[in-house]
């Protein structure tokens, strides 16, 4: 078993005029640079032997402050990228609603069946966020880990950590910058094909 800290990246400007992002490589604000600071702050004396995140610059971003305080290497990984939200990127949550209502209604009620146009489900972000879980847990056996990634696939991590219903993903997105610890245990979780 690997104790994984599951990082969600601090605020950026699309998060504040809430825009979705997905795969869009979008820099943290200032406020979100101050986020990711106090969070390495009150992060301060948990031990913790590698740093993975997405290689989105947000996540980097992020990472760096852990990366700084620690002198940890960063291990970027494709896999731990927020969710593709294909052609709802850049548009905020109020146009979607408006152009798209009754597929956000399907989206929210099954977001492992339904997807935005041209995007990812909830299921195909867990099989690649998985994968890379379990090769994080496996190379780091007994150890503790630091990922640092996105709303919707560290809240996707964590649902499979608690072994919760991924069609509730949508209640468990963390805040800017928020932590969360779990249990990974590499190969325990098995995905619907």
């Amino acid at each position: 078993m690997t104790k994984l800290f599951l990082v969600r990246h601090g605020q950026t400007d699309w998060n504040v005029a809430t825009r979705y992002q997905g795969h869009s490589d979008i820099p943290l604000n200032e406020t979100g640079l101050q986020q990711a600071a106090t969070a390495v702050q009150n992060f301060s004396g948990t031990p913790y032997e590698a740093i993975y995140a997405s290689d989105l610059q947000r996540a980097q971003q992020t990472a760096h402050y852990f990366a700084e305080d620690s002198g940890l290497p960063i291990e970027s990984d494709v896999r731990l990228r927020e969710i593709f939200l294909g052609e709802w990127e850049g548009k905020s949550i109020a146009q979607i609603r408006d152009d798209y209502p009754d597929l956000v209604a399907l989206r929210r009620a099954e977001p492992t069946r339904y997807a935005a146009p041209d995007g990812e489900t909830v299921l195909e972000v867990a099989r690649r966020v998985v994968e890379a879980a379990d090769e994080i847990s496996a190379a780091h056996p007994d150890g503790n880990v630091l990922i640092v990634a996105h709303g919707m696939s560290m809240a996707t991590l964590y649902c499979l950590s608690q072994q919760m219903d991924l069609n509730l993903v949508f209640t468990q997105i963390f805040d800017n910058a928020e932590i969360r610890p779990v249990e990974w245990y590499p190969g325990k979780v098995k995905l619907e094909d």
